[in-house]
């Protein structure tokens, strides 16, 4: 009985999730899709907006595509590169096929560009952030126009986004970061007495289930919890706490997890 109490636990989806600590003006920057498809037989044929932004400035890149294949994302992000004449350090992604793939990987190889993923269900919360801004601009823009057209629209949204949009986190418009101003716009951003202080949750050796993060929207009868248990072999200590976890066979498993993943049990 009380291993079905573990299993069948609710599992909470929101929390305070680590922030993305950057040196300054494009040193990581993160892309994500926005779909567009409900709109593309006004929009020339164009499903998706591929969007870039440097988490540090907040400055915005955003090029139309038809497919989300790895061929047409790559060349999109070597237009990005080119045409800005900037390169990030890192780049954040989720990983979605357009981003794990031969010729994508080619184009960050080529200009020496490390990328990360995230990982347990969770994408870039910055690039969630700017799909979400500019799906609002563009309702708006619809709203005027009276129309679904969004294709001849964008540059002149992305332009406004990047000159008069004042962001509460650095005070300032991306377009307004410069090297001269980086120090001021840093200490904005990770202001020393801003990080929190907290005790691990868990301790190392410790047995925890995770969440199976499947079907979640599927009878609710199915486990929220999985079955096979877990050792913590790691404590982070990031803002907030992760912990990083391995198998009973001792293979670490990808990610860091939150407490609010990990459950801790006494059914070993």
């Amino acid at each position: 009985m009380e291993e079905a109490k573990e299993l069948h636990r609710k599992v909470v989806k929101k929390f305070q999730k680590r922030r993305i600590i950057t040196k300054g003006i494009d040193d990581i920057w993160a892309a994500d899709l926005l779909i567009m498809n409900q709109y593309s037989t006004r929009n020339k044929g164009y499903n998706y907006i591929f969007n870039v932004i440097d988490t540090f400035s907040k400055f915005l890149f955003a090029v139309p595509l038809k497919k989300k294949s790895g061929e047409e994302v790559a060349v999109a992000f070597s237009k990005i590169l080119k045409t800005s004449n900037r390169c990030p350090t890192k780049l954040h992604v989720d990983r979605g096929k357009e981003f794990v793939n031969k010729e994508f990987q080619t184009v960050l190889k080529e200009n020496k560009i490390e990328m990360y993923h995230t990982f347990n269900e969770e994408k870039s919360a910055i690039a969630e952030r700017v799909n979400r801004t500019i799906n609002e601009k563009l309702k708006l823009h619809f709203e005027v126009t009276q129309k679904f057209r969004w294709i001849d629209a964008l540059e002149g949204i992305v332009k406004e986004y990047n000159e008069n949009d004042v962001h509460r986190s650095i005070g300032t418009t991306p377009v307004s970061v410069t090297s001269k101003n980086e120090n001021e716009v840093r200490e904005k951003l990770f202001p020393l007495n801003d990080f929190h202080s907290e005790k691990p949750t868990f301790t190392v050796g410790q047995p925890v289930r995770i969440p199976t993060w499947k079907n979640l929207f599927g009878n609710k009868y199915r486990r929220n919890w999985t079955k096979e248990i877990f050792y913590i072999s790691k404590i982070c200590y990031t803002d907030p706490i992760t912990y990083e976890i391995k198998d009973n066979q001792d293979e670490p498993i990808h990610g860091h997890f939150y407490k609010q993943e990990l459950q801790k049990t006494n059914n070993t």
